[in-house]
């Protein structure tokens, strides 16, 4: 039973590590939305501006190849973190599952040793109710 409590513990600390890092992923994720949002934001504005000076129209076209490629490193990071969350979130679900079934079986053991101590307990009366019928010599 002493084993059954280092693995639950183990499996403790692995799920609360997985978790931890869920948590980064996530954070790392808002972090790359919020990125493309600002830079898809900059891009509406500068076209705004562009539609309405044609001198800035100009440059519209040589600046447009560098937004779409910094629109694609962003979409990128963002997918690969999307992807990591989601393998995070299995990783997780998994430990998760892991924990519950050794405090399960620990919560069994438990159960079938009060069991068994009840049992004995019981025989041990049983033979002593036996023990005083007998008549004394």
């Amino acid at each position: 039973m002493r084993g059954l409590h280092l693995l639950i513990e183990l499996a403790r600390r692995e799920t609360d590590e997985r978790q931890g890092r869920l948590g980064q992923l996530c954070q790392a994720t808002a972090e790359a939305d919020a990125a493309l949002t600002v830079h898809e934001q900059g891009v509406a504005d500068e076209s705004r501006i562009a539609a309405n000076d044609p001198a800035v129209m100009a440059t519209l076209g040589a600046w447009s190849v560098h937004v779409a490629r910094m629109r694609r490193c962003l979409q990128q990071r963002h997918a690969e973190l999307y992807q990591d969350e989601a393998a995070a979130r299995d990783a997780l679900r998994s430990s998760f599952v892991d924990l519950k079934r050794l405090e399960m079986a620990r919560d069994n053991a438990a159960h079938e040793a009060r069991i068994a101590a009840m049992r004995r307990a019981e025989q041990q009366a049983q033979e002593l109710y036996a023990v005083s019928l007998v008549p004394a010599a």
